[in-house]
């Protein structure tokens, strides 16, 4: 079994090189990318976790719709993924369960950046997704973490 995700937000890699860009250019390059993910996989008859920004949701409604009508499943990704703030994990909730019409059960922090599994368990999630064995200069060193799926705690 393979356990499929994608983060899916505003494209702001630019950001990091010190290239501004703005919100609308971001989501036309988020939405191409997302639009061309999902037909590969419908072509393959494959299902995945697409974690979304609150960002993206408000701005790619229809994409949302496309991505749960397909039979995959939507989950939260903050709000703003240049600049995740502790209050996105309610947030981020809030608007993804307006847009999707659906509870939000799972999250993942953009950036990498640690997030409170109190905080989620607050919120009511069922599962924390931002723990990933990998390793960012600067920024993110988990490489003794299971690269195998795994559970703690409540969240």
């Amino acid at each position: 079994m393979i356990l499929l995700s994608f983060d899916t937000e505003e494209f702001d890699v630019p950001r990091e090189h010190g290239v501004n860009i703005s919100l609308e250019e971001g989501m036309r390059v988020s939405v191409e990318g997302t639009t061309r993910i999902l037909d590969c996989l419908k072509r393959n008859g494959v299902c995945a976790t697409f974690f979304c920004t609150g960002n993206f949701a408000e701005q790619a409604p229809r994409l949302i719709r496309r991505i749960m009508d397909e039979g995959h499943e939507v989950a939260c990704h903050g709000v703003d993924h240049w600049k995740p703030v502790p209050e996105d994990v309610w947030r981020s909730k809030n608007i993804l369960e307006r847009v999707a019409g659906v509870p939000m059960h799972g999250y993942r922090q953009p950036r990498m950046f640690p997030v409170s599994d109190d905080a989620l368990a607050e919120a009511g999630y069922l599962y924390n997704s931002s723990l990933n064995p990998a390793f960012i200069p600067g920024r993110y060193m988990h490489l003794t973490t299971p690269r195998r799926w795994f559970m703690k705690g409540s969240v």
